[in-house]
């Protein structure tokens, strides 16, 4: 149920990625799709590689690594947040 709710994400992400479409749904809630497919994906591959590494599969751990690395690098650079704050420095 929830890789297929994953794969409903990849669909609409791919759908709207295309000039057309991004701007009949409009930026607002292509962002918010765009954020929400992310860290529902995110989400999956925490739950499916976190806990078998923590179990004792060595062969997961450095899959675990990578998803927790995304999620840290998605939280520390986040593009809109910068340029929100120049532009409210300014």
């Amino acid at each position: 149920m929830f890789g297929g709710t994953g794969y409903l994400f990849v669909l609409a992400m791919t759908v709207t990625s295309f000039d057309r479409t991004a701007a009949w749904l409009g930026p607002r809630r292509w962002r918010r799709l765009h954020t929400l497919g992310v860290y529902y994906l995110w989400m999956i591959f925490a739950l499916s590689y976190v806990p078998r590494a923590l179990v004792g599969s060595p062969a997961y751990a450095p899959l675990a690594a990578g998803v927790i690395a995304a999620l840290v690098l998605r939280l520390v650079y986040r593009p809109g947040r910068a340029r929100r704050a120049s532009l409210a420095a300014a």
